[in-house]
């Protein structure tokens, strides 16, 4: 979220607000690339240089920003002496001549020196001009407000005689200055001209803005369109100083980053919990199944609010605080764990209240050639529960009739099959067939439980 901020000219008048310069378009590079490559392209002096971020004495991030840490001539030619920490290009063709450039000391000082003993010149004598100097600065804070101040005093002379007549056209100077950030354009004032810089006099430029990234570049181009007896351009003090302060839209997406890890913070909660009921449940599955049903509940409330905290971090991402995507994938994925657990205590419960009990049950079938005065009436039997906790089992005969029953522990329990049935089929949930096969009255059914992801258990009938 880019911020620019109280963009200022001639000597502090702010004549834009906030974004009116941030339009495309317009400007010095879209005007240079009207020239023909055939002719010439930019001439490329050197790389965009790196300058490391550690700040000057006075807490200037710009690299010789005063002009007053070096120079050097470039390729040996000393009317293009360029100060040290800076890249410089240029246009060269049919129209653009070569410009002159010095790294300018002056013991005294004078008009043209605002700080210190150098200032910087851009200059010809007669043909038009059009030139970029750049600086990158790293290790700046993403959402931190900085102020870049650029001092610059254009100086078109038309002629000097019979005394020194300053360019009364617009575009006798023509200025642009763009800040990038994270290699995106964050800012761009636009064309600007003599009714912003007047000649003869230093204006400055202040902007106050926040990169995207932990970069700031910064590019100043500088043009003399017309001839004149003399075009020139004098900077002297030029400097990026943070703030301290954040940008409104930095300081609400810290904002919402502390409010979204309070959130994730509370989801986690919810986990620990949601995986603390699993575990109950899992421990419980063959003792108390009221308690397993409880363990099942929790973990779907946790896991309903651990959905709600995911969809709440997520509806902020989507307002545009990208920061916030990693949050909203972390909650996700807590609920889904969460929807883990519940499922484990679900399957748990479900083993409590309907699978065989661990242990064995023996099921006795008289047939209906007995004797009346059997124990078992014909073609009844009995399902004892021999362990020590309440268990349900569902009975299914082979002609569909079924039936449930839920007792006490150590409880003997009359079952009677339909008249003429020799056979049985004991199922578990959802229809899983245990056992099934003949009966006699010597049949003794043995099931005995397997602890498994599935929970399933195995069953064998001994005649």
């Amino acid at each position: 979220m880019t911020y620019v901020d109280n963009v200022c000219l001639i000597d502090g008048r702010c004549i834009y607000p906030l974004g009116t310069l941030l339009r495309e378009g317009h400007g010095l590079i879209t005007y240079m690339k009207k020239i023909s490559p055939t002719i010439s392209a930019f001439i490329a002096l050197m790389f965009l240089l790196t300058v490391s971020s550690v700040a000057q004495a006075d807490g200037n991030l710009l690299s010789n920003g005063g002009f007053e840490s070096g120079s050097y001539n470039w390729n040996g030619n000393s009317s293009l002496q360029l100060p040290n920490g800076w890249s410089f290009v240029w246009a060269e063709d049919g129209k653009w001549q070569k410009p002159q450039a010095r790294v300018w000391e002056s013991g005294s000082g004078g008009r043209w020196w605002r700080n210190g003993t150098h200032t910087f010149a851009i200059r010809s004598y007669g043909p038009p001009i059009s030139t970029r100097m750049a600086q990158r600065v790293t290790g700046v804070n993403p959402g931190e407000i900085y102020k870049l101040t650029i001092p610059i005093w254009p100086e078109m002379v038309s002629y000097y005689e019979p005394g020194k007549t300053y360019s009364g056209a617009v575009d006798a100077a023509e200025i642009q200055v763009q800040i990038f950030s994270g290699g995106e354009q964050i800012f761009n004032s636009g064309l600007l001209d003599t009714r912003d810089f007047p000649v003869g006099r230093w204006s400055r430029m202040e902007v106050n803005v926040a990169p995207d990234a932990d970069d700031l570049e910064i590019h100043i181009s500088l043009q003399a369109p017309n001839y004149n007896a003399y075009n020139g351009f004098f900077l002297d003090g030029l400097s990026l100083k943070g703030t301290g302060l954040m940008s409104p839209s930095a300081k609400l997406e810290l904002e919402k980053i502390e409010e979204a890890e309070e959130l994730l913070e509370r989801a986690r909660k919810l986990e620990a919990k949601a995986e603390k009921e699993a575990d109950i449940a899992t421990d419980l599955r063959e003792k108390n199944s009221t308690r397993t049903i409880l363990a099942f509940e929790r973990t779907l409330e946790y896991k309903g609010e651990a959905e709600g905290i995911a969809s709440e971090v997520t509806i902020m991402a989507l307002q545009g605080f990208t920061k916030l995507i990693p949050y909203a994938t972390d909650a996700t994925n807590i609920a889904l764990k969460i929807g883990g657990y519940a499922a484990i205590a679900n399957e748990a419960q479900a083993y409590a209240r309907v699978y065989a009990p661990k242990g064995s049950v023996n099921v006795n079938l008289a047939s209906d050639g007995f004797d009346s005065q059997d124990a078992n009436a014909a073609l009844d039997g009995q399902l004892v529960i021999q362990n020590d906790t309440n268990q349900g089992m569902l009975i299914v005969w082979p002609s569909g009739v079924a039936s449930a029953t839920s007792v006490p522990a150590n409880t003997t329990v009359q079952i009677a099959a339909p008249l003429g049935q020799y056979s049985i089929e004991i199922n578990g949930p959802n229809g899983r067939k245990v056992v099934s096969g003949s009966l006699n009255s010597d049949s003794k059914l043995v099931l005995t439980q397997v602890v498994s992801s599935s929970f399933e258990f195995s069953a064998e009938l001994e005649n």
